[in-house]
């Protein structure tokens, strides 16, 4: 359910930035931050990766650091860039990719509470 979760909110991130309100994307106005948000969302999901491809070699305890990271990332994304802009509704993907990446690392089975 995790990675589930997990790759819904990176689809609704890319939709997001994809969306054209107003005339132009996120990605061609700000190439950077949607570039930065993009590498945030895909952290997010590494906890739940970890446990689907054991391979990857992570201990579980790095795994969520660096997932509780990257949705560090994606939230300052959020505040600072989709906020002054949330009534739209790319801001609304955009919350509910935020959404379903917080849920996808509360979610990670085993994850220390």
């Amino acid at each position: 359910m995790a990675a589930g979760l997990a790759a819904l909110g990176l689809a609704l991130l890319e939709l997001g930035l994809s969306l054209r309100s107003g005339g132009s994307a996120l990605w061609g106005d700000v190439p950077a931050w949607s570039a930065f948000a993009t590498l945030c969302a895909l952290l997010g999901g590494t906890a739940a990766a970890v446990r689907l491809v054991p391979a990857l070699r992570l201990r579980p305890a790095g795994a969520e650091r660096i997932a509780l990271g990257g949705l560090t990332g994606l939230a300052v994304f959020w505040a600072l860039v989709v906020l002054p802009r949330a009534d739209t509704d790319r801001g609304f993907v955009l919350t509910m990719a935020l959404a379903a990446v917080a849920a996808a690392v509360w979610l990670v089975p085993g994850r220390r509470r």
